[in-house]
């Protein structure tokens, strides 16, 4: 259902972003149409301001749905509710769930001792994701719920707590977003992270798949909601591979000028729906948000990323 983006690959370019917006757009359009994309937007953001927003077949001013890039809501949303000293990042779910037998009916079981910090990281050694799998209930147009997806993960047998991306871990996330603030997912983090963009809501197709994949939005406003993601000391950082971290939510490479975040996902549903987003957020102060109708292997999202940051890194 969404597609993990390959090691990104570390441009060699003296020179900071200069670009001016149309050299973007061009990258844009150019690799969309070599795709075979139908419909797409882009928005670029610079220092807090909306520099361009286009649509190719598409309403640039319009919500689409974002597949994984609603993980960084999720991963601002739980570190929103630590910094607010609701939510432990060590706590292990044992805690959390101590009075939910429907989510976790064994407090002393291996999963139970899996905490937030592993959850956001991907490294809770819950490494088998059904919604990557024809058993997914979105591909038979069913509902699924975190909670009804987190009771089920739970029964998982642990494996090696190292990087496995799982669209799981934020389900349970989710859970515990609801657990600890006594309100649903689109309230919780509407509020507290995404205050004041008209067009964020959950998807009335993904919404069930809220904290993993349901949210949706305009190009721009994610990018204005992209634009002050920053990690700060206390984020669970881990390795995953040639110099790429997985933060909340983001993968984070450390350029020498700055941090490099970023992200992708698709839905890729046969009959049913395909749609892609990704973002990313240069150190130079600019960020873009692509969303399209195309289903991308990591190598492609790897050359999309490479296309635009080289052309946002080319001086007017």
């Amino acid at each position: 259902m969404d597609v993990k983006p390959l090691c990104l690959i570390a441009l060699a370019l003296a020179h900071p972003a200069h670009a001016g917006p149309f050299e973007l757009e061009v990258a844009w359009r150019t690799w969309m149409k070599q795709a075979g994309s139908d419909a797409s937007t882009l928005a670029i953001i610079r220092d807090g301001q909306i520099i361009g927003q286009w649509g190719h077949l598409s309403d640039p001013h319009a919500a689409y749905p974002l597949a994984s890039l609603s993980k960084a809501v999720t991963g601002a949303c739980i570190m929103a509710l630590v910094e607010d000293g609701r939510l432990s990042l060590d706590a292990p779910l044992s805690h959390i769930f101590a009075n939910r037998p429907d989510i976790l009916p064994d407090l002393k079981s291996a999963a139970a001792q899996i905490t937030t910090a592993q959850l956001l990281t991907h490294t809770s050694g819950l490494n088998f994701d059904r919604t990557q799998t024809i058993f997914h209930p979105a591909w038979w147009g069913v509902m699924d719920g975190h909670d009804t997806l987190a009771a089920q993960s739970l029964t998982q047998i642990r494996g090696d707590t190292g990087f496995h991306y799982n669209n799981e871990n934020y389900a349970i996330l989710g859970s515990i977003i609801q657990q600890v603030s006594g309100g649903p997912v689109e309230d919780v983090c509407g509020q507290s992270v995404l205050g004041g963009l008209e067009t964020a809501r959950a998807s009335g197709q993904f919404g069930s798949t809220l904290a993993y994949a349901g949210w949706e939005m305009s190009a721009a406003d994610y990018a204005r909601f992209a634009d002050g993601l920053a990690p700060t000391p206390d984020w669970p950082i881990v390795t995953v591979a040639g110099g790429v971290y997985y933060g909340p939510g983001v993968d984070i490479e450390y350029w020498g000028e700055g941090d490099f975040i970023s992200h992708s996902g698709s839905y890729c549903l046969p009959l049913t729906a395909t749609k892609g987003s990704l973002f990313a957020q240069l150190p130079s102060g600019l960020t873009f948000v692509i969303i399209h109708d195309l289903c991308l292997t990591g190598y492609q999202y790897s050359d999309f990323y490479t296309t635009m940051i080289a052309a946002a890194r080319v001086r007017p």
